[in-house]
């Protein structure tokens, strides 16, 4: 909750009051405990905002992707997401993305489907999270929504806010570094559009 208050969304502000913005921005902060601590305490205190500040990363990317407007956020933008994460994550995690055609062979019909009007094809992102020493002495799965749009007025937030804790969980795993797991973190991206390509009630799937 320490990090979480910092954050702020501004990539989309523009107008000139934004722009001549002068207020101060704050640049650094210094904690002072109440007492003075032991040394294996300030160890503790240090350990703490370490993870802390872990775990922020994933949840700034969550807060990101939610508030990220239609012309930015689509299936093939949150898929080059996901190879961010991995990338950043020094190993950590492996991605892979399967585009319309290797769903196709997957039998993945209604999935596609309800793809099949966007001008953004499908994206089913896969991040697999081992640590280095390879010991794992459990599996985990994380799936999340990845419905990024529905034309007939459904608010997809509430759909890709799944997606979008996924990806962040992901993030955070990936710089946590916990040991002895393995984590899956899948998404199945898409968006319900109109079209002449749109899937009809009587298609068989």
């Amino acid at each position: 909750s320490f990090y979480s208050a910092f954050y702020k969304d501004s990539r989309y502000n523009v107008g000139i009051q934004f722009k001549n913005n002068t207020k101060p921005r704050l640049s650094s902060v210094i904690l002072v405990p109440e007492n003075d601590i032991s040394a294996s305490s300030q160890a503790e205190a240090d350990a703490a905002l370490a993870a802390g500040y872990s775990i922020s990363k994933g949840i700034y990317l969550a807060c990101d992707i939610v508030n990220a407007p239609h012309s930015i956020l689509n299936s093939i933008s949150l898929a080059n997401t996901a190879r961010r994460i991995a990338e950043e994550s020094h190993g950590l995690i492996e991605c892979i993305i399967l585009g319309q055609e290797e769903c196709e062979k997957r039998g993945m019909g209604s999935y596609l489907a309800v793809g099949r009007g966007s001008e953004s094809e499908p994206q089913f992102i896969h991040l697999t999270y081992r640590p280095l020493d390879g010991i794992i002495n459990k599996k985990v799965g994380v799936v999340g929504n990845g419905l990024l749009l529905d034309t007939r007025g459904h608010n997809t937030t509430f759909d890709y806010g799944g997606a979008a804790a996924v990806l962040g969980a992901a993030r955070a795993t990936a710089a946590l570094a916990p040991s002895g797991v393995e984590a899956h973190f899948i998404v199945a991206s898409c968006e319900n559009m109109i079209g002449g390509r749109s899937r009809l009630p009587t298609n068989v799937l």
